[in-house]
């Protein structure tokens, strides 16, 4: 009697638990994306875990998870409607348009969590607004602002991250936070929180990998060369190699045509390259993230008169930690790194203090 009692028991458990794992996620949809296939993506193999097709402005997912999982919901519609949440057992609610998760408890945390951020960016950047661009420090003023906006966002995260530890809502808060302070101090001190299981994550992998290439690659070290085949405008192989260690400054601008902001940097590089250019200094542009017939759009139409690498993809980026373009940064005539994230004013000002001694 005792062993059936045990055995039914045992049984009854195993049943709870198999029901404990199913979940039902609904989400709601433009019109435009009815009878288009709908996705979970699981983060960590950043591929589908379950697929529906969308009908009356709705896709709804049914199934059974083993355990929590931060994932994606994604539309395949002209929409791309998508969003962030955590895969786990009970009834979610997905609204892609707001971004709101709601229903289970990690997903309301998750929603809590970033529902803070929002509310911290717009307080922030209200304080922004009232800045006036007038007054001689209002950069000084920005950058200050920036560093506190920065500080408050690494609060909020650590503060989430140390209330669900082993959380997928960790998780998600240091993907977000990490890739904010590569290259900078404070990067050892977030990345203190992460566990191996953060670590399936290639979001968080590649922030700590990427962190790891551009603090190797910081002022006092030597150059790391690399290789582009088809490089040249020519089409030939071209190396960083062939322009730096050479025995002159050179200032490398990794860019992309698409990039605003590398767009913006084109009028100073061109007032540094027509004061400097010559025996003891060079520019050369490495194009990164593009498409070689739009970088060789985009160099006619800036009528960039300096030497090119195009056609860089990914290689050059990894190699010096870069996530976020335009970088420039300057060698000296041996390939020693001098300095790195030059923009604007600064980078004439190092340009002419560097090459006047």
């Amino acid at each position: 009697m005792q062993t059936k009692n045990l055995l039914w028991i045992t049984a009854a458990l195993l049943l709870f638990t198999a029901c404990g794992k199913k979940y039902t996620v609904t989400a709601e949809c433009d019109a435009s994306s009815n009878g288009k296939q709908a996705y979970i993506i699981d983060y960590t193999t950043e591929k589908p875990l379950d697929s529906t097709i969308v009908s009356d402005n709705k896709a709804i997912f049914e199934g059974e998870t083993p355990e929590a999982k931060l994932c994606q919901f994604f539309v395949n519609s002209p929409s791309r409607e998508s969003a962030t949440f955590i895969l786990e057992s009970g009834n979610i609610v997905i609204d892609p348009e707001t971004q709101m998760v709601s229903g289970t408890a990690q997903n309301d945390s998750l929603q809590s969590f970033n529902s803070t951020l929002r509310k911290t960016q717009e307080q922030f950047y209200t304080r922004y607004q009232a800045l006036s661009k007038t007054t001689p420090d209002f950069k000084e003023k920005v950058e200050a602002l920036q560093d506190e906006m920065m500080q408050s966002f690494g609060d909020v995260s650590a503060r989430f991250i140390e209330s669900m530890p082993g959380s997928c809502v960790a998780t998600y808060a240091l993907a977000n936070w990490l890739p904010m302070l590569i290259g900078t101090e404070n990067f050892d001190k977030a990345a203190a929180y992460i566990t191996d299981n953060d670590l399936k994550y290639p979001m968080i992998k590649n922030s700590v990998k990427t962190n790891d290439r551009t603090k190797a690659t910081q002022a006092g070290a030597m150059f790391t060369d690399f290789t582009i085949e088809n490089g040249n405008l020519d089409g030939s192989a071209v190396s960083l190699s062939d322009y730096v260690g050479k025995g002159k400054y050179v200032l490398v601008d990794f860019w992309a045509s698409w990039c605003g902001p590398c767009r913006a940097e084109t009028p100073n590089l061109k007032e540094i390259y027509k004061q400097f250019g010559g025996d003891d200094f060079e520019i050369v542009s490495v194009a990164v993230w593009d498409k070689r017939d739009a970088t060789l759009e985009a160099i006619k139409e800036l009528a960039l008169p300096w030497p090119q690498i195009i056609d860089a993809g990914q290689i050059p980026t990894d190699l010096y930690g870069i996530n976020g373009i335009p970088q420039i940064m300057l060698f000296a005539p041996d390939g020693t790194i001098v300095a790195r994230n030059l923009r604007g004013e600064e980078m004439k000002r190092l340009i002419s203090l560097t090459l006047q001694k």
